[in-house]
């Protein structure tokens, strides 16, 4: 129902202007469970400092400017990639294994094999 990847591209665009926060909440309010559900992930901490800043905004502890600016701090201080969520819901994904290489194979991809021909190595 909700992804982080889909979390931080709706953020984006709250904090780029893209969208309105009226935007952000109505597409948030619906995902809250799935996202406070592992509060001590990524996803959760953003979502509950979202949270936070939206309840002083209701308050009067805050105004929108002040809220957007907090947030742009807030994920400056986090190791977020940003990225905009083009992905259509209904497309296929399929994923692979990655294999991890050493620097050396890396730079040297050529196979290295040991034959041995009666106790001598070539």
């Amino acid at each position: 129902m909700g992804s982080a990847d889909q979390l931080y591209s709706k953020l984006g665009e709250y904090l780029e202007r893209r969208s309105s926060l009226r935007d952000l909440e109505s597409w948030l309010a619906p995902r809250l469970p799935v996202y406070l559900d592992s509060p001590a992930s990524a996803a959760g901490q953003t979502v509950g400092a979202i949270e936070l800043l939206l309840s002083e905004l209701e308050d009067g502890i805050r105004t929108e400017r002040s809220l957007r600016m907090a947030l742009k701090r807030y994920v400056a201080a986090q190791s977020v990639r940003w990225f905009e969520h083009l992905g259509d819901p209904t497309e296929d994904l399929t994923s692979s294994s990655a294999a991890r290489l050493t620097t050396e194979e890396m730079l040297n991809p050529s196979p290295s094999w040991r034959i041995e021909f009666q106790g001598v190595t070539a």
